[in-house]
């Protein structure tokens, strides 16, 4: 977690080029989620040679707006933050059935992150779409997207996605916004084709 707000999409940069130099990486492959997406395009297109390559699952911005459903839903989480509420959002989100009144591994991780997160400390307020920008990322790209995907619409990201011109682009079937739960076996499989051994 940064230690400092990030302000700027430079800040994001500055924060994500930081890590790398402490674990003494200079050039690694990337695989972000949701608004992981964001972060490691921003980075690629400012320092395209700490990236080797991109995996981007049910991205949303840079290629296009969150529905209003995804506000909509997320505000009541946060405003009371109960089991019940969780779990009715994690629904919405995934393809998967859940069971509130069963453990779940799941809910409990999305619980603890959502108590302790404060939105403006990764920089969510500076997402944005990316416009001619995305043609100026040459490299490696995997998109995967979910085909019951609600947090956006899948048809606008691919679209947009297809200003890249390194990037390869696939539609996941029966997975929602937690694809990597919800279909994990094929997203990990395409993911490992595609990464470097």
């Amino acid at each position: 977690m940064p230690t400092r707000k990030l302000k700027t999409p430079q800040d994001n940069v500055e924060w994500l080029n930081e890590l790398l130099d402490c674990l003494n990486l200079e050039r690694v492959p990337l695989v972000g989620h949701s608004n992981g997406c964001w972060q490691i395009l921003n980075l690629a297109k400012s320092t395209p040679q700490r990236v080797e390559r991109t995996v981007l699952l049910s991205p949303g911005p840079p290629f296009a707006q969150l529905r209003w459903q995804m506000m909509a839903r997320l505000l009541p989480v946060f405003i009371r933050p109960t089991r019940g509420m969780f779990y009715w959002n994690l629904q919405w989100l995934t393809t998967v059935p859940l069971d509130k009144d069963q453990p779940n591994t799941l809910i409990e991780q999305f619980m603890i992150g959502a108590m302790s997160f404060k939105p403006e400390e990764l920089g969510m307020g500076l997402q944005s779409i990316f416009t001619d920008d995305l043609r100026q990322i040459n490299i490696p790209t995997l998109l995967l997207t979910g085909d019951q995907e609600r947090v956006i619409n899948p048809g606008k990201v691919l679209k947009r996605a297809r200003l890249m011109p390194n990037i390869e682009a696939e539609v996941i079937e029966n997975a929602g916004h937690l694809m990597p739960v919800d279909q994990a076996d094929a997203v990990n499989a395409r993911m490992l084709r595609f990464l470097p051994a």
